[in-house]
């Protein structure tokens, strides 16, 4: 018997490790992944719809937004109409 006898029919033993890789994958595509309870939200949709504008108006007046007509404005898009 040679050194690596239990290898003596090299095709048997690719197709087991080709069974045993594919029952591997499918167990593991196979399972949906557990999501938690989201519980009882504690707001309403309305609720939600003012905090999301309470929000966005905080952000705005940390970070002002130039208006198109503003000169920085138009200075910039005409340096990016150059430069394209």
């Amino acid at each position: 018997m040679t050194r690596f006898g239990q290898f003596r029919h090299p095709c048997r033993t690719a197709v087991f490790f080709t069974f045993c890789l594919g029952a591997q994958l499918a167990s593991a595509v196979g399972t949906a992944p557990e999501l938690p309870d989201p519980g009882k939200p504690r707001m309403n949709a309305e609720q939600q719809k003012q905090l999301r504008l309470q929000v966005a108006a905080q952000v705005y007046k940390q970070m002002p937004v130039l208006p198109d007509s503003s000169p920085e404005t138009r200075y910039i898009r005409q340096r990016l109409a150059r430069a394209s």
